[in-house]
């Protein structure tokens, strides 16, 4: 495990903060996004797939 290495993807990094749990100390830290780039998840799971069923569309 001592010679593994990550590669990290912004792109697809959703917050979770699991990375942060799993590796050593202060080796990853989560910081808070600009308020204009936050994301709001829907409210239930039929509001979810209603999203995704209408960005599937466009």
């Amino acid at each position: 495990m001592k010679d593994e290495k990550i590669e990290f993807h912004a792109e697809r990094c959703i917050g979770c903060g699991l990375c942060v749990t799993t590796c050593p100390p202060e080796a990853l830290k989560l910081e808070k996004k600009p308020e204009e780039r936050l994301y709001t998840p829907p409210a239930t799971v039929f509001d979810t797939y209603n999203v995704m069923s209408r960005e599937k569309i466009e």
